[in-house]
This record gives C-alpha cells, structure tokens and sequence, in this order.
C-alpha cells in the first residue's frame, strides 16, 4: 500500500491484479482498477508488487509481477 497524506488518499494492491483507492480517515472506496493480463489465452497470475502517488493530482504508478508498469488515473 502506498499512502498520501497531501491527498488523504491511500492506494492498496492485491496479489489478484486490483488496485483500489480509499479515502484515508473512512477507508471509503473511490475507485478500482484491474490490471490487464498480459496474454488472453494463457494468462498469468500478476500481482501488485508496488504502489506510488504522482505529482500530479490523480495520477498514480503501480508495478506488477509480470514487469509491467501501470499508470492509472482518476479524475
């Protein structure tokens, strides 16, 4: 998990490929993603492995197993 206490926003990563963003003080869902698999046909099982805030206000960074890096974001 990776926390903002700019944004009072914390992101949290599961071994399953899905990230989600809760406010900090109610842990209230904001919103998830699901990080694509990287072969359709023989999927693998990638597991967030590291979370990061950008500086840019709803702009987030996650790294997966399978050596992806992933930015999301959130308006």
């Amino acid at each position: 998990s990776a926390a903002s206490d700019v944004y009072k926003r914390q992101l949290l990563g599961y071994p399953n490929r899905l990230v989600e963003l809760r406010r900090l003080d109610s842990l209230v869902l904001i919103e998830s993603w699901t990080l694509p698999k990287r072969d359709q046909w023989q999927p693998s099982a990638a597991a967030v492995i590291d979370l990061a805030f950008d500086s840019k206000k709803g702009q987030y960074w996650v790294m997966s197993s399978d050596g992806f890096v992933h930015r999301l974001e959130h308006p």
